[in-house]
């Protein structure tokens, strides 16, 4: 069909998004674990990664992922997919996720599968530039017939790479494949899973692709003259090893006589006994053994007619349950080459994924994920990742505020939920007939208790005022679909109609940006100078509410806090947001009383934006809503009244944890940015939005101009809200990220080289190097402040949009500004401020607020050495 395209909006568009895609299954998460720490913190990849899994498999509540979505938190850049398709598990979910990916040029990886180095190259290549696709040789190979057929090596398709926008044709295919009931290539056995897939839709079409030329090698342990491949290798398109695929030993992060002994409790005796650690190296702390002490290549010189990979067992050098792949006497190693691995540049991987895997396996697993991964013989954990900014942040605009005190007695409107709602999102995966949705019954909701007796049929009358709601449920997949109303009388939690309307400030604290009690209640004194502050008679009336729905992270903890506050009118401050004056008066402000709701502006409106909100945004039939032309939503301050907002504020929350999440899996929402208004909007609710669009504070550094802080207003037109969210308060001197024991290791493993020596390390010589390390600090990222104060000082200039110009001249720009400022600092608004008619400046100093960043920039250093006494310093290894 012309102008037919894969899901998810694959283009032709000049930029084009690039992507690592991998799925993960229970026995898998370890190994993704330890292979994204190698992505970031070694190779300095930084291609978003979108990781797929089906809930079958991980679980309703996702708890099992939660050392990734830390993870994702810490090194940034991943987003997680949920996979509701029934028959999409196995080797099938391969093919859904690159087929239903969001990048338009996908790099998958097998969640065991790491690169050597960056892998980012290849979407520049010449050979995926010219073609659209790479695919990978397996071990395998026809002999010659006098048949008609494809002359080629196999596919092995632990690492595939397609460009999703060119061939959309062949991967329509490829789904069809898969998913065609019968199955026909399982039925006779024709194909081994999505083996060969790609390469025969890609073959049957006539599309082109590159397959790499060098056929793979093996990798492993090799004892008393035999070798036993446990690992493909693979390499690029000039025939240098790229990817270790750990397909026969996969990772663990524990011993393996502790994970026989849960197999053997749980009566399914399915993980290897203790002897499958001979043959491997525990030279250190991390459990894992080392297999990777050798390389077994084919001659590059000789005909590929002479390859041929020998499956076998190698007792009593290797257990007789272990299965090794190559040439087993490697003094009788025709046609092939032996190596040690000891002698490559990426010598040191193993031990990094080896101490990853230990890293995420030493956390500690809840009881109903010990029971799921004891379900799927695997093992996995919490990964605690620490960062202590956020409390440092969090203190310094505590010092600047005080809890609002005053009570306002606003009469209240009522609101009630469309019973349509939940009819906005759907799994998608399958739409039942009306044949198959079955009523199950109406189930009274005016008792605290269920009440089978008062149950009624769906097709019995439903006495007038009576609440209530009818379930039905899909008879093929047996998934049950509520529809609510609000009963009457229905408050949001913590509301209390008999009292006086509360007022406060809410706000959210978590490291590294994980609204978890859990999480805070392990990093030792992370509160306590908050609480410290809390007790002070001056800055009193501060509580401190724990988070504990573990869904509840990043973007979503701001709606949770929202809807569970125990304030009845909430003013929600991000924690880097700082008000220049006392902003109790917005409570009293006739927009407030008027709507019970006051939003703001963000950068962003329809003639200039770059989340795409605009009149053809998939968007607005997915909420059935007309398109609204204003501003998008700034919701790093919220003022709602919960009393009279309950309706919508229920909708907001359902919009935030509706799972699968359309709005991100479409990209059509950027996290809370806008879902506030667009409930507002949806349920016809009034509600105020600032008319003044955000203006700019930054630093003016040789005439070029660098905004880093958005700037909010009141009312009136003015300045209210100084919102730092492009360079956060830390309390200390930003410098360099440095991974010290990679460092270290690498730096060891550098001495004995220059040596001539092997580079196998022992942990003296890496403490040796470490210790050598700390002596000396990284270098700094900004220059040192006069003042002496660890935080630049960035507000120098304000940068503000005239009133009388329209809003189609209203472009804020996204750009970096060297060599005036640091290559990853992101600058908003224009680097040349004189230079455009619609915006003037001012500088701060003739404010009068100027000495208010002074002020923050003091407290973030008292609060990050109150944390450093009360807290151990502890980084992630």
């Amino acid at each position: 069909m012309p102008g037919f395209s894969l899901p998810n909006g694959a283009s032709n568009g000049q930029n084009p998004r690039d992507g690592i895609v991998m799925v993960v299954y229970p026995k898998l998460l370890v190994s993704a674990y330890a292979g994204i720490r190698v992505l970031r913190d070694v190779l300095k990849c930084r291609l978003p990664i979108e990781i797929w899994f089906h809930v079958d498999e991980i679980g309703q509540d996702f708890t099992l992922l939660a050392p990734l979505q830390k993870l994702a938190i810490y090194v940034g850049g991943i987003s997680f997919h949920p996979i509701y398709n029934p028959r999409a598990k196995g080797f099938l979910s391969k093919v859904f996720a690159i087929y239903n990916s969001h990048f338009d040029r996908v790099l998958f990886l097998d969640a065991d599968n790491v690169p050597v180095r960056d892998p980012t190259f290849l979407f520049s290549s010449m050979e995926f530039e010219a073609n659209g696709a790479i695919f990978w040789p397996d071990f395998w190979h026809p002999r010659p017939l006098d048949l008609s057929f494809v002359d080629m090596f196999e596919q092995e398709s632990s690492q595939l790479q397609v460009d999703r926008t060119r061939h959309a044709a062949p991967l329509e295919l490829v789904y069809f494949y898969a998913f065609h009931e019968p199955n026909y290539f399982q039925k006779l056995d024709l194909v081994y899973g999505d083996k060969d897939l790609f390469r025969l839709a890609w073959m049957k079409l006539g599309a082109p692709f590159h397959m790499i030329e060098t056929v793979p090698a093996m990798a492993g342990p090799a004892i008393n003259g035999s070798f036993c491949g446990r690992t493909t290798v693979q390499h690029d398109v000039d025939g240098n090893l790229l990817f270790l695929h750990r397909n026969q030993h996969k990772l663990t992060g524990e011993r393996l006589e502790k994970l026989a002994k849960e197999s053997a409790a749980t009566g399914n005796m399915v993980i290897p006994p203790p002897e499958t650690e001979s043959g491997g190296e525990f030279s250190d702390e991390y459990p894992d053994p080392i297999i990777w002490t050798h390389l077994m290549s084919f001659s590059k010189n000789v005909s590929k007619a002479f390859y041929r990979i020998e499956s076998y067992r190698a007792s009593p050098e290797f257990p007789q349950r272990q299965p090794c792949y190559g040439r087993r006497d490697i003094n009788n190693l025709q046609f092939f080459e032996l190596h040690k691995f000891s002698e490559q540049k990426f010598s040191g991987i193993e031990a990094d994924l080896r101490h990853y895997a230990f890293e995420a396996a030493n956390q500690l697993i809840p009881p109903v994920a010990q029971d799921r991964m004891a379900e799927h013989s695997a093992v996995c954990s919490h990964s605690r990742i620490l960062d202590t900014s956020t409390p440092c942040v969090l203190y310094t605009l505590v010092m600047l505020l005080w809890v609002v005190s005053s009570v306002h007695d606003i009469a209240s409107t009522s609101e009630s939920l469309p019973l349509s709602i939940v009819h906005l999102f759907t799994n998608g995966q399958h739409t039942p007939t009306p044949e198959e949705l079955e009523a199950e019954a109406h189930a009274l909701t005016v008792k605290s208790l269920p009440d089978v007796a008062n149950d009624k049929p769906c097709n019995r009358h439903v006495e007038d005022g009576a609440s209530g709601y009818c379930e039905i449920e899909d008879v093929e997949s047996g998934r049950q679909v509520v529809e609510k109303a609000i009963a009457p009388g229905y408050n949001l939690p913590n509301v209390k109609e008999n009292e006086e309307p509360r007022a406060g400030i809410v706000m959210v604290v978590y490291p590294t940006l994980l609204a978890s009690a859990d999480e805070l209640q392990r990093v030792p004194g992370a509160l306590e100078p908050l609480k410290g502050l809390a007790g002070k008679e001056a800055e009193g009336g501060m509580t401190f509410r724990e988070i504990t729905d573990r869904r509840a992270f990043r973007f979503a903890a701001k709606v949770y806090a929202v809807y569970n506050s125990a304030f009845d009118q909430v003013l929600f401050l991000d924690a880097d947001n700082v008000p220049v004056r006392d902003p109790t008066f917005l409570f009293e402000s006739e927009e407030f009383v008027r709507t019970g709701s006051v939003f703001w502006p963000d950068f962003w409106h329809p003639q200039f934006t770059i989340f795409h909100i605009m009149a053809d945004s998939l968007l607005w039939q997915l909420l059935d809503m007309k398109y609204v032309n204003m501003f998008e939503q700034e919701s790093g301050q919220l003022l709602i009244d919960r009393r009279r907002h309950t309706a919508t504020m229920e909708l907001v929350n359902f919009y935030t944890f509706h799972s699968p999440s359309h709005f991100d899996q479409l990209k059509l929402v950027y996290g809370d940015k806008d879902l506030f208004r667009y409930a507002w909007i949806k349920l016809n609710v009034p509600f105020y939005m600032i008319q003044t669009p955000p203006a700019v504070a930054g630093k003016v550094v040789n005439e070029s101009f660098c905004g880093m802080t958005m700037v909010q207003h009141d009312a009136n037109g003015e300045v209210l809200f100084l919102h730092r969210n492009s360079n956060k308060l830390t309390g200390h001197v930003k410098r360099q990220e440095i991974n010290y024991k990679v460092e270290a290791r690498r730096q060891a493993r550098l001495k004995l080289l220059d040596q001539g020596l092997p580079a196998t390390i022992n942990d003296e010589q890496v403490q040796a190097e470490l210790e050598e390390l700390m002596r000396t600090p990284p270098p700094t990222l900004e220059p040192p402040e006069p003042d002496n104060l660890p935080d630049p000082a960035m507000w120098t200039h304000l940068w503000t949009f005239r009133n009388t110009s329209r809003r189609v001249d209203y472009r804020i720009r996204s750009y970096s500004a060297e060599p005036d400022f640091p290559e990853w600092q992101r600058c908003y608004g224009q680097r040349n401020i004189s230079d455009n008619e619609h915006f003037y400046s001012q500088r701060i100093a003739d404010l009068g607020f100027a000495g208010l960043e002074t002020h923050l920039r003091r407290f973030a250093m008292e609060g990050a050495q109150l944390l450093e006494k009360h807290q151990p310093s502890r980084k992630l290894r």
